[in-house]
């Protein structure tokens, strides 16, 4: 895990952040309006992380085999068994950066959840 892309991810999370914060709730903030968009921006980022590093989205191989068979004439000599097509997808898949990005986004939501925990005993 490299931390200068750790830094960069949370920047880039904690700005994203403020943007949408601005969008929604302007320039007030209050506790509450933090952390539910804090708690928003990391959920959004930490679920499609969680499925990259897990592999859960080679479950939609199946469905892409057979769309690329429907729309795509040369599909079927490209790739003539769905263990070929299997075999070329797992090879293309690179999953370097999500680490960083899952470590990040927890946090931005974990901030999140503190801050509506200390909102709701207040």
């Amino acid at each position: 895990m490299s931390i200068f892309r750790f830094l960069i991810f949370t920047i880039i999370l904690l700005g994203l952040a403020f943007l949408t914060h601005a969008s929604i709730y302007g320039m007030q903030f209050s506790l509450e309006s933090v952390s539910n968009i804090t708690f928003v921006i990391g959920i959004v980022f930490f679920l499609p992380s969680l499925v990259a590093l897990t592999g859960a989205f080679q479950v939609f191989h199946g469905m892409g085999y057979i769309l690329k068979l429907l729309f795509n004439k040369n599909a079927k000599q490209e790739f003539p068994t769905f263990s070929d097509y299997k075999e070329y997808k797992s090879k293309k898949t690179n999953v370097g950066f999500f680490k960083e990005l899952i470590v990040s986004s927890f946090l931005i939501m974990l901030t999140g959840i503190i801050f509506a925990i200390i909102v709701f005993r207040n």
